[in-house]
């Protein structure tokens, strides 16, 4: 049977999708994944025949800049590759039995539809209407009855957006157009939560088709450089600073306040470099540089970490059981950033271009000395499950009727959300 996987985006929307694509692929399934031109060496890695999304999606990261603005853009980024994402699923599906794609495809339930195949998608935060926060706008804690009309108006937005689009490209292969993009991407396809319900539990009024599936954790084992492992093995833990594949605005002017916070917490101190380019040339003994490097093996040697709040860096901390700061601008990070104080597992989140260095240091001493955030990273580490790719690849399979489910240790261990 064949099954396309596909993703555009960062690593961090990119890499869940190809972990469930190596494990359709293992059950003996030809997967065709669809990745950016800056991952083709994951999918590689990973074993996958893959096709290419042929944008710069290092160029684009680094334009969002945050909060309205990156939301603006990443809209705009979204709707210019709208045709080039239809042409690559539409060539791609040929032959296909089911289309497994992240959010970001939004033809995806369209190119499924015209084949007559299953499409799932696949969430990094809880994407479905209801009474919890929309994940991508800062506002994160209103009530109930205001994050329902929040909803209406990101919908909304999402409508003008792409809908006289997405009906264009609909109508070009004889298809009706659709209503409301709500209802065509949440109510046609079957929505894998790929995250812990005990980190993002569902929201009331949920009337879509969801399952939950655990963070679909993947590419992330390796071994850590000779002098990151020197650095490490030199003294006590480190608290590590790090935003992944998202950019900030000046990432040397960060660099230089995170350096001083943590000279006045008297802490020693990791950076990761990532795709913002943190690090400076010349830095005290006490702190180093990271270049990309495996997070399951590097965060369980760190003392906590302070990160932009992407799903994939929450979910990895949270299984390693250390305290966490968010820092967050742009999507899902608002939401995320909030989980993390609300959870106790760190304190209340800071958004880069608010940051002092006075702040960043008190709230690395909490990560630090607090114990109530180390109870809390304690807790809910042992709530953290592992196989959320393989429990993914079983469901997909189960609807096809290709496999018998073997994945009935489904997350109820992790439902019972903490009351805090």
């Amino acid at each position: 049977m064949k099954i396309v996987v596909s993703s555009r985006g960062s690593r961090g929307d990119v890499m869940p999708i190809l972990s469930i694509g190596t494990h359709l692929a293992a059950a003996g399934h030809e997967v065709l994944a669809c990745v950016p031109r800056a991952l083709t060496d994951s999918a590689q890695d990973m074993g996958l025949t893959h096709v290419l999304y042929d944008e710069d999606i290092y160029h684009a990261m680094q334009s969002f800049e945050a909060k309205w603005t990156a939301a603006k853009r990443a809209l705009a980024w979204m709707a210019s590759n709208l045709d080039h994402q239809f042409q690559v699923l539409m060539a791609a599906s040929q032959g296909a039995q089911a289309i497994v794609s992240s959010v970001n495809e939004l033809m995806a339930p369209s190119v499924a539809e015209y084949r007559g195949i299953p499409h799932f998608r696949v969430g990094y935060a809880p994407i479905i209407p209801g009474t919890q926060p929309p994940p991508l706008q800062p506002f994160q804690t209103l009530p109930g009855w205001a994050n329902l009309v929040a909803w209406r108006i990101v919908n909304g937005t999402v409508d003008l957006a792409f809908g006289r689009n997405v009906n264009r490209l609909r109508q070009s292969l004889g298809m009706k157009s659709i209503d409301r993009i709500e209802t065509y991407l949440a109510a046609r396809s079957l929505t894998l939560l790929g995250i812990s319900p005990t980190l993002g539990p569902p929201g009331d009024r949920w009337r879509y088709p969801y399952e939950y599936v655990g963070y679909c954790f993947g590419g992330d084992h390796g071994s850590i450089d000779q002098r990151t492992e020197a650095f490490l093995n030199a003294g006590a833990p480190p608290l590590y600073v790090g935003f992944g594949s998202v950019g900030v605005r000046d990432p040397q002017a960060l660099t230089k306040k995170v350096i001083e916070a943590a000279d006045k917490v008297g802490c020693r101190l990791l950076i990761g470099r990532g795709w913002t380019g943190m690090g400076a040339d010349h830095l005290p003994d006490w702190a180093s540089v990271v270049a990309e490097t495996p997070h399951a093996v590097l965060f369980p040697k760190l003392a906590g970490i302070v990160h932009h709040a992407g799903s994939g860096t929450l979910h990895n901390a949270a299984r390693a059981g250390i305290p966490q700061l968010g820092m967050p601008q742009i999507a899902d990070q608002y939401y995320w950033a909030h989980r993390i104080w609300r959870l106790g597992l760190g304190p209340k989140p800071i958004e880069p271009d608010h940051v002092t260095v006075d702040g960043l240091a008190a709230a690395m001493d909490s990560l630090l000395h607090n114990g109530y955030h180390q109870k809390m990273a304690t807790r809910i580490a042992r709530q953290i499950r592992s196989d959320g790719a393989q429990v993914a690849a079983d469901r997909i399979l189960n609807r096809l009727g290709a496999s018998r489910d073997t994945s009935r240790r489904q997350a109820t261990d992790e439902r019972r959300t903490l009351a805090v």
